[in-house]
């Protein structure tokens, strides 16, 4: 902050208020955090019921999960009668090294995958009467209960957080009836070779199965001569006529010669024999964990969602544990991506943790980098080895190898026209870990890493005749490949700006100093065009891409001055263009959105990127997949770390409060020491549209510079040398170790507490599997004039519901999006037949999802999202929106309204069509999750105008 902030200091002179509210001679008063926290995060946890009859929570994403930063655990129905335990370990991978006679073409997804491990099968007898579980966050494990018409079974599971006395998964159970537990090993085999990707693959040889005591153990054999192992045991103890009590005791080795030892003495271990002390340890770990940070907001379905996925992040990974990638440590059978991908994944994955002030964590991503500086230099053309290194170009495994892998270049190494960027996006994440501590010991281990992946561009620049440095022709990720591409650009400017300051912090006289400078003055302006920023010279984003890597210098990198309005305009108009582009955006893309949104003062499309998110994309326990089976493990997180930078985000060295918070959406919201880069913890309270207080905690005395819409006089406790400038940044200089609170004169705080909104009760526990009755759906079927084919429709109305009088619920789309294929599903009506734009509090913001106009002209029902309704495949009978297409060739999007009979008649001409059908409403008695038929909120991903605040122009 020091150069930049004597610099700031200069350009408002003359232009400063000096704030003559202030408060001498008093004590500071302190912020303080009151928080039941096992009631707060009660209302969060993840509830699971399921009956013989209806849908169970079978799939792995709507499991309950438990995790110790490597061993993981997935608790699911795999029939009424049988309860699956999935285990995996996120530090088994295969080994197989290039130029072994197993190698597959130094290919790492045929070579050195994450592998699966196996499933416990849980089985009881009878009939199933009814079950549940639960994930208590608080105490960091599930418990559940079943009962069938043979008997009763309770049980309980964690993975020992207090790994270092046992590192094992425990599933304990009382029943009453019998039960019989059997170990399913999983093929060690790659996921690709499975799918027939990896032509002549050698399996690994069978696992072998031996016991040593009451210790099972099933040693699984690599063909590289190493082993990983996983170790269990089954203790009984008989309770009377209460029935017998049973502890699970599992645990999987990491790779190595020694595998077996390593899982048989951790289920030996003598931590294991007394499993009250060990789950009481476990829990008080989970108790110390969350109190670091708290965040509260009257989103109570979010609110949920944040907590579960701090819960997450600290199941996936810890500070000495394996990095978080893909999938952390629960493997998905058939899985795509076995792997660690370094174009976007691992970067979103971590965001959420600095802000959060659970920066112990990221060690576990710094520990890998600074591990394997060797085998990134080795990812460069020989000749460059001296000096430089770089990341793979798309994904690895946790040797941090490039292989032939997807795209590369020469000779399977990372050369220009590949992904060239991915080490220096990496290496800002371990930068902010600098930046939000200062502890320049970060420094002093992220310097050689940093200088050698600048460094790798120096030896591609091209000096240009416009007197600009330029780079080659790169990939961009996810999209093509053009020069001077904007992903790299952004990174190189961040890198070199960043190791030219972190030489000076150092005091390093590095050689490349003067070629770093002399780059980047001359380094080129990003390409923009009519869409705005540009994928690369001359090549415009002309199709929907669901990457931001065009965009990169406004976020994350932020590097562009949103205080110049043409800078800003330039801005908007990319990020409006990129999210205008609808068919390849997916959830992943929303959470950078909705921060980019907070940069350019649109709270309500903040908000809105990230209900949609919600509604259409995560899954029933907040994961989130691309295909059936590829779990994505970034996605929740990033969008925490959105939610985050609603209400702490830094950019143009200012820190900014409650910038991002929609008052509309969330009249209420709070948090308590959240991280702040300059080594700032951070508290704040906004209630109906204004900030009550902020309190600042100034851990290394560095310059603060505040943007908040306190209003002015502004009262500081205890009183420091400030100054407030005429655009509203409030300057304070604060001495490390020191305390303020900031509060506005005519509006002093009350009091100082911190505590959890009250929330919406009728969402407490919104996430995990409760099946509900499905409401009636809709089909096509023969025209009959029938009940069930009679709607309310009014033709004349530019936006009116399409009602269905016999159940009164009216025709929608379970998400707000109404995006191509989302189902066609009866919802509730508002009051009145013809929808308003009042938003609802249960449906989307002014009924997004179930206004419709009908075109007489071309005959199609367009839903106010632009999308029609669709007959699915052109042959039905289910129904789902669609592009709106009037010449399509089947005109299976159009539509014949009755105003007589009610019905609403396909003009479907596919010749494997049935014609003469209707919509109708057929009735079910499928249970499905509500969220699979809930919206949040309306989309409204750009455009939406946000609250008058000053434009910041340090």
């Amino acid at each position: 902050f020091s150069s930049r902030t004597k610099t700031l200091m200069k350009v408002f002179v003359g232009l400063f208020v000096v704030v003559l509210a202030m408060t001498c001679g008093r004590s500071a008063a302190k912020v303080s955090l009151d928080v039941d926290w096992a009631a707060f995060l009660g209302r969060a946890d993840m509830l699971y019921q399921w009956a013989n009859n209806t849908l169970l929570p079978e799939k792995w994403y709507e499991s309950a999960f438990i995790g110790n930063g490597k061993l993981g655990m997935m608790v699911r129905a795999n029939t009424s009668n049988i309860l699956r335990l999935d285990v995996s370990s996120s530090a088994v991978w295969d080994d197989r090294q290039p130029g072994t006679q197993y190698a597959q073409d130094n290919n790492f997804v045929c070579d050195r995958p994450r592998l699966p491990v196996g499933q416990f099968l849980v089985s009881y007898p009878g009939t199933l009467l009814n079950a549940s579980m639960r994930l208590v966050l608080f105490d960091g494990l599930v418990r559940g209960s079943l009962t069938t018409t043979a008997g009763s079974m309770v049980f309980t599971a964690f993975a020992n957080s207090r790994y270092q006395t046992a590192d094992v998964m425990l599933f304990q159970y009382n029943s009453t009836m019998p039960v019989t537990v059997k170990f399913v090993p999983s093929p060690a085999v790659s996921t690709w070779a499975l799918d027939g990707n990896c032509p002549d693959y050698k399996y690994n040889p069978p696992p072998v199965v031996s016991q040593h005591g009451e210790t099972t153990v099933i040693v699984q054999p690599h063909l590289s001569g190493k082993v990983h192992a996983t170790a269990y045991a089954l203790r009984t103890r008989s309770l009377g006529p209460a029935g017998n009590l049973t502890t699970l005791v599992v645990s999987i080795s990491d790779v190595s010669l020694t595998g077996q030892a390593e899982a048989i003495g951790n289920v030996t271990a003598p931590a294991t024999q007394n499993v009250v002390a060990l789950q009481a340890a476990h829990v008080a770990w989970w108790h110390a964990y969350y109190p670091a940070s708290f965040v509260t907001l009257t989103n109570t379905q979010l609110e949920a969602f944040y907590w579960i996925n701090m819960y997450k992040l600290a199941s996936a990974t810890r500070a000495d544990r394996v990095v978080y990638d893909l999938m952390g440590p629960w493997f998905i059978d058939h899985t795509p991506w076995p792997d660690l991908h370094w174009d976007l994944n691992v970067q979103l994955t971590y965001w959420p943790l600095f802000t959060a002030n659970r920066l112990d964590l990221v060690q576990s991503l710094t520990r890998l980098l600074d591990d394997n500086i060797a085998a990134l230099t080795s990812n460069v053309l020989p000749q460059f080895r001296v000096d430089s290194a770089a990341a793979p170009a798309g994904a690895s495994s946790l040797e941090c190898l490039q292989t032939c892998y997807w795209d590369h270049g020469d000779d399977c190494l990372v050369t220009p026209p590949t992904i060239t960027g991915n080490l220096l996006w990496t290496l800002q994440l371990y930068h902010q870990v600098y930046e939000y501590t200062l502890d320049k010991a970060v420094l002093d281990r992220l310097y050689p890493l940093l200088r050698r992946a600048v460094n790798f561009y120096t030896h591609w620049q091209l000096n240009g005749t416009d007197g600009h440095v330029h780079l080659p022709v790169t990939y961009s990720p996810e999209y093509t490949k053009a020069p001077d591409c904007n992903y790299d650009l952004s990174l190189y400017r961040w890198g070199l700006t960043t190791v030219l300051a972190m030489a000076d912090a150092l005091h390093v006289s590095d050689p490349n100093n003067p070629l770093w400078r002399d780059t980047l003055a001359r380094l080129t302006p990003y390409p923009t065009g009519p869409t705005g920023f540009l994928i690369g010279a001359n090549t415009p984003l002309a199709d929907s891409h669901r990457h931001f890597s065009h965009l990169m210098m406004i976020f994350p990198l932020r590097l562009v001055n949103f205080s110049s309005p043409d800078i800003r305009a330039l801005a908007e108009h990319s990020i409006d263009h990129w999210l205008g582009m609808q068919g390849g955006l997916t959830g992943f893309c929303r959470t950078a959105a909705s921060s980019m949104n907070v940069l350019l003062n649109r709270p309500a499309s903040a908000y809105s990127n990230i209900t949609l998110l919600l509604s259409g994309f995560i899954l029933p326990n907040t994961f989130y997949h691309e295909g059936e089976d590829g779990q994505c493990g970034e996605t929740p997180p990033a969008a925490s770390s959105a939610v985050q930078d609603w209400m702490l985000l830094a950019w143009n060295n200012v820190i900014h409060v409650f910038a991002g918070v929609d008052d509309s959406s969330l009249p209420e919201t709070g948090f308590y020491h959240l991280r702040a880069p300059g080594a700032f913890l951070v508290s704040a309270r906004r209630r109906q549209a204004k900030t009550e207080f902020i309190e600042v905690i100034s851990e290394r005395g560095a310059p603060l510079y505040l943007q908040t819409d306190l209003t002015p006089p502004l009262v500081l406790t205890p009183s420091y040398p400030h100054t407030l400038f005429s655009n509203g940044t409030l300057f304070i200089s604060l001495p490390s170790g020191a305390t303020v609170l900031i509060s506005s004169s005519s509006s002093p705080p009350k009091d100082l507490s911190i505590r959890p909104v009250a929330g919406d009760k009728n969402y407490f526990n919104y996430w995990g599997f409760q099946p509900v009755v499905a409401g009636p759906t809709l089909e096509l079927a023969p025209c009959q004039a029938l009940p069930s084919q009679r709607f309310e429709f009014d033709p004349a109305a530019p936006q009116s519901a399409i009602r269905h009088p016999a159940s009164g619920l009216c025709v929608g789309t379970a998400a707000c999006t109404g995006d191509n294929g989302e189902p066609m599903v009866l919802q509730a009506c508002p009051p009145n037949a013809t929808f308003d734009n009042t938003p609802d509090q249960v449906g989307c913001g002014a009924y997004s999802n179930a206004r419709w106009t009908l075109n007489s002209q071309d005959s199609l029902f367009v839903m106010a999202s632009g999308r029609c309704m669709d007959v699915n495949g052109a042959t039905g009978p289910k129904l789902d929106m669609w592009d709106c297409d009037p010449q399509a060739q089947f005109r299976n999007t159009a539509w014949a309204y009755n105003t007589t009979d009610g019905s609403i008649r396909s003009l479907d001409t596919h010749p494997d069509f049935t014609v003469g059908r209707c919509v109708t409403v057929v009735a079910s008695t499928r249970h499905v999750a509500p969220l699979r038929v809930k919206s949040l909120s309306s989309d409204v991903p750009w455009g939406r105008p946000g609250r008058s605040r000053p434009v910041p122009q340090p």
